[in-house]
């Protein structure tokens, strides 16, 4: 049975939760990294969505991040609700963000989803490509 660990982290936004859910249930376990965050952590936006309660950092164990974000990408009508507006990015081994990671944060207003990549190699290191 997939599950979302939440690994004692607070995910306030609804919205994301059901998002973690359905990723559970399409991809594979989710393991939380980070949510709610009230502080700009090294390498952290100032404007993150972290910040807004709006964010969550996360993995799937067994699954590589890269393989976690095509599926992402292919499984996109299933997981989000396209009447949100959501940006996915991929912070590769290289980011300054503290560590590859899949990121999903949910705007205020607008729809569809922003897929972008970020230190995916030392020369995208705090560098973000808009793959969709």
């Amino acid at each position: 049975m997939a599950i979302v660990n939440y690994n004692g982290k607070t995910v306030s936004d609804d919205n994301l939760k059901l998002v973690l859910t359905r990723i559970a249930a399409r991809i594979g376990s989710v393991r939380v990294t980070s949510g709610d965050r009230n502080f700009v952590p090294p390498g952290g936006s100032r404007k993150s969505l972290h910040l807004a309660s709006r964010a969550v950092d996360f993995y799937i164990p067994g699954v590589s991040l890269q393989s976690a974000y095509n599926k992402l990408l292919l499984n996109m009508s299933f997981i989000f609700d396209l009447n949100y507006k959501y940006e996915v990015i991929f912070h590769g081994s290289y980011t300054n963000t503290g560590g590859a990671h899949l990121h999903i944060g949910r705007y205020d207003s607008g729809s569809g989803v922003i897929f972008k990549m970020e230190g995916t190699t030392p020369e995208t290191k705090g560098k973000y490509s808009i793959l969709v």
